[in-house]
């Protein structure tokens, strides 16, 4: 795939609870603020920490009506619907290091694979620490909605 936007960066970032994956493979994004519904690829991004911090998985913590939104520039996570200490004291994350080559541009924050990406380089770390250590988190409750 040949690059439609250049970044100076040595390496693209995607976290995630998975380990140990040579391939990544195109997946729906899961925050779809304003983005094609089906929109499918392996999603990417320059800044490490936000990567690390999308290594929350909601469907591991089975939240089935919950979410989070991150604010990087003031370092805050806020989580609707659930408890941060939902998440394991010694849950693990992964860091795949990905070629900038593989991807295009999709907005401010993130790149895009339709195929398949090869992974050069993988790090674990603990989520939860990472989290409690670079970020405010915030809970709130979500109201239902009325229909």
């Amino acid at each position: 795939m040949r690059p439609h936007y250049k970044t100076k960066s040595k390496f693209l970032y995607h976290s995630s609870d998975i380990g140990n994956l040579k391939i990544l493979s195109p997946q729906p994004l899961r925050v779809r603020n304003g983005f094609k519904k089906k929109e499918k690829g392996v999603w990417a991004t320059k800044n490490i920490k936000l990567s690390r911090a999308f290594g929350i998985s909601l469907k591991r913590f089975a939240i089935a009506k919950g979410g989070f939104s991150l604010d990087i520039t003031n370092h805050k996570i806020i989580l609707y619907g659930w408890k941060f200490s939902r998440i394991p004291k010694n849950f693990r994350g992964y860091t795949y290091y990905l070629n900038p080559n593989d991807f295009k541009k999709f907005d401010k924050w993130q790149y895009i694979s339709h195929k398949p990406v090869r992974v050069l380089k993988v790090e674990t770390y603990n989520l939860r620490q990472y989290i409690l250590n670079n970020f405010r988190v915030f809970e709130t409750i979500l109201k239902q909605v009325q229909k």
